[in-house]
């Protein structure tokens, strides 16, 4: 799950409201390489293997080789 902080003057860390979540789907046997990030909503289909360094902002179907900033399909595993 990746998360926003909320910042406002009608907001209080007592409320509960100081974040807001929104799921990521991880296919099985998927590979995320080191300071990768994956933002909120993403879905990775299984086997994706996501290379060092990328910021994965969209979604992506099995089998990707994914890499960059911002982060994009480079090839299909076989």
């Amino acid at each position: 799950m990746d998360h926003d902080h909320k910042f406002g003057r009608s907001i209080s860390p007592i409320d509960g409201k100081t974040t807001e979540g929104i799921p990521i789907a991880i296919g099985d046997d998927s590979f995320i390489g080191a300071h990768s990030f994956i933002l909120k909503g993403v879905t990775l289909g299984k086997k994706c293997v996501i290379r060092a360094n990328s910021v994965v902002i969209k979604s992506f179907p099995d089998y990707s080789i994914i890499a960059g900033n911002p982060a994009k399909s480079i090839g299909k595993l076989k």
